[in-house]
């Protein structure tokens, strides 16, 4: 009886070793390791999307297209740029440096009315809160 609960503790801890190596060589679920094609990018697991329109993509972004005529130089060195950092373009680089600028701009502006209102506390929590509610962050 001793031998086969000697040999049922050996069995367990076995597969709990077994268990704690398939983990140690498991790649973490971190945005970096998704950015970086480190998971994400099996075919195995990839399945067709359903048929979107870019109007439907659109939508589901809450995104709308502006026209805007910019300098050719500036548009080469805003790919350059985004290039450099890896983004899927120049074009969401530009609106995630947009969304940065209106954020910072809108806890600036909040502080100034605040501090004219003679109240500065918690002024750019509020407005964090409220910019996540509206997703410009």
């Amino acid at each position: 009886m001793e031998d086969k609960a000697v040999s049922m503790h050996v069995t367990e801890r076995l597969s709990m070793t077994n268990k704690m190596n398939e983990n140690k060589n498991k790649i973490q679920g971190t945005s970096e390791n998704w950015e970086n094609g480190l998971l994400g990018n099996e075919e195995e697991f990839a399945k067709l999307a359903a048929d979107l329109t870019s109007n439907d993509l659109d939508d589901m972004l809450a995104l709308q297209m502006i026209s805007i005529r910019l300098p050719k130089g500036l548009i080469n060195d805003l790919k350059l740029i985004a290039k450099q950092y890896k983004y899927g373009g120049y074009q969401p680089f530009i609106r995630k440096h947009l969304e940065k600028l209106v954020v910072a701009e809108m806890k600036h502006m909040a502080r100034l009315a605040s501090q004219e209102a003679g109240d500065s506390v918690g002024v750019e929590k509020q407005y964090d809160s409220n910019c996540i509610k509206t997703a410009c962050a």
